[in-house]
């Protein structure tokens, strides 16, 4: 969204609220959501933050992404303790955030992470605190073969943020993408789609530099596998050559 005509928080959250309502009623879409960034596409926000209870900040770096209640649900992570985010959380309500099992296990290794509350930033900021009120399943954002980072999660009605829409379809993706735009157009003309792509496309996009690591690799051996015959019987003319008189004599 356009900064200049979309500066303050509410605007941003009622465009996204009522974009996500009316694609939800599109005909073959059966979940849609919205996050600040997505798996394997872009790497999120992060920032140092402070454990409530500890005196200094911790210096790794720990991800938040702004996500509607059903982001998690539509992409199948996991809830693994507590709760998603619910309408309940507002921008009036206490100030919440989720967790993924990397984080609740690094930190709060011999504690229930429920409950617990951090902020981003130093002891001393301002900034508010957070409080832990479910644990998700760990992502692999940076690729199938890249550690799992620290993550967490805050609801779009206490960040709200510019976002990418996720729809869960029942079939063809390709199919929903003219409601899609429609959608959009309805509450603003001037803005359009970017970079629409099934979540595969973005899957094979992270995996092709490995694909085709693997294919030239199986390749080599095909053809050194191919060419060992040749270089015995190379080898053997050769020695046969040399000593034809023993050879012949043996």
């Amino acid at each position: 969204l356009p900064r200049g005509r979309y500066p303050e928080p509410a605007a941003r959250q009622q465009f996204f609220d009522r974009l996500l309502e009316d694609v939800r009623a599109l005909p073959g879409v059966t979940g849609v959501a919205a996050g600040s960034s997505v798996l394997l596409e872009r790497l999120p926000v992060s920032a140092a933050f402070t454990i409530e209870g500890r005196a200094e900040s911790i210096r790794q770096p720990l991800t938040y992404d702004a996500v509607t209640p059903d982001f998690f649900r539509v992409l199948q992570v996991p809830l693994l303790r507590g709760r998603y985010f619910s309408d309940g959380d507002s921008a009036n309500s206490p100030r919440v955030a989720i967790s993924n099992a990397t984080t609740a296990r690094r930190y709060w290794a011999q504690d229930d992470p429920l409950g617990k509350r951090f902020k981003f930033g130093e002891p001393d900021d301002d900034a508010p605190w957070l409080t832990i009120v479910g644990v998700v399943g760990d992502t692999r954002r940076a690729g199938i073969d890249q550690p799992v980072f620290t993550e967490s999660y805050l609801p779009h009605t206490q960040e709200p943020r510019s976002m990418s829409v996720l729809v869960r379809t029942d079939g063809e993706p390709a199919q929903v993408v003219p409601g899609l735009r429609a959608a959009v157009r309805k509450l603003d003309p001037d803005l359009a789609l970017a970079k629409v792509a099934p979540l595969d496309l973005l899957t094979n996009a992270q995996i092709a530099p490995r694909r085709f690591n693997t294919w030239l690799l199986t390749a080599f051996g095909v053809v050194a596998a191919a060419l060992t015959p040749i270089r015995l019987y190379s080898l053997l003319a050769y020695l046969v050559a040399l000593r034809p008189r023993e050879i012949a004599g043996g």
